[in-house]
């Protein structure tokens, strides 16, 4: 998924990637990681940073350039 292009915040693209991935419901978002902080780290102009975190039994990886990737 990416976010970005779609009008999609970095936060709400994990939120939604997650859903689809994992087959088991996850607590809020904002359990596991700030959304705030995460929009402003990686939805930054040219940015190149990647972020990962842990999300139930998957591991949530967001890149700077747009993709968000989870694996279980």
């Amino acid at each position: 998924m990416r976010f970005g292009r779609d009008g999609l915040a970095p936060s709400v693209a994990v939120a939604v990637i997650l859903e689809m991935a994992l087959d088991v419901e996850t607590g809020p978002l904002f359990d596991y990681v700030d959304p705030d902080a995460l929009d402003a780290i990686v939805a930054g102009p040219e940015t190149t940073v990647t972020v990962t975190f842990d999300v139930e039994s998957a591991v949530v990886t967001v890149h700077g350039d747009g993709h968000v990737f989870v694996r279980p």
